[in-house]
């Protein structure tokens, strides 16, 4: 499951949406929680690896992010 939510994020930054949607559609039907809970600690990972590289905590990384205009879903 967690290859999942990796590849989904990987399509996504690919700006392949079909693949995303197919990639988290099989991912939350096999199990919603466990998707969810997976795409959960990619992002904290992510937010993690950005603090650290940015000298910021991980709260101010991830209030970095909240505030940029990136790729926004509908």
């Amino acid at each position: 499951m967690r290859r999942a939510a990796v590849e989904g994020v990987a399509a996504y930054l690919a700006d392949e949406d079909a693949d995303v949607h197919n990639i988290i559609d099989a991912a939350v039907r096999e199990n919603a929680v466990v998707a969810a809970l997976n795409l959960t600690a990619l992002a904290a990972a992510a937010v993690t690896a950005l603090a650290e590289a940015t000298d910021r905590t991980p709260a101010d990384a991830l209030r970095s992010i909240d505030r940029a205009d990136i790729g926004r879903l509908a």
